[in-house]
């Protein structure tokens, strides 16, 4: 049963590749220090047609408030079956406003070169200290 529920999760992620939406990677799989407990984490500029993609996939809306990131308009996620048993996982797509996500996308990068594959340093607390302290310092630049 769990090999049947965890090859869902290659159908969605080549679903989400291949639509005709820009889904960026983001998190652990993408700055580094992936555990055999990280879900996966993806970013979206936000419109209704990407929101009803999502829906069509079978994501559900989720708490936007839990990531603590002044981009993020709103969390759609995907649960496998019983996502917190057996280590399987889930997917969490962030909508981005059409406003913040060239800022998004800019501190993203900064962070990927600045820390390179070894990934953000600390726990997640002193990660999302990382990137709201390097958003603020963009936008009071005037940068973003």
């Amino acid at each position: 049963m769990i090999d049947k529920l965890a090859s869902i999760l290659p159908s969605i992620l080549n679903k989400l590749e291949y639509s005709v939406f820009t889904f960026y990677p983001t998190g652990s799989r993408y700055f580094g220090g992936v555990s055999s407990e990280s879900d996966w984490d993806f970013f979206v500029e936000d419109s209704k047609e990407v929101r009803e993609f999502l829906c069509q996939m079978g994501f559900e809306s989720n708490d936007a408030e839990a990531y603590d990131d002044s981009t993020v308009v709103a969390v759609w996620s995907y649960y496998t079956r019983s996502s917190w048993d057996k280590g399987l996982t889930k997917i969490d797509v962030q909508l981005i406003s059409e406003k913040k996500f060239s800022s998004k996308l800019m501190v993203q990068k900064l962070i990927k070169d600045y820390f390179g594959d070894n990934g953000l340093p600390g726990n997640k607390q002193t990660q999302r200290e990382i990137w709201k302290l390097m958003l603020k310092s963009l936008t009071t630049l005037g940068i973003v």
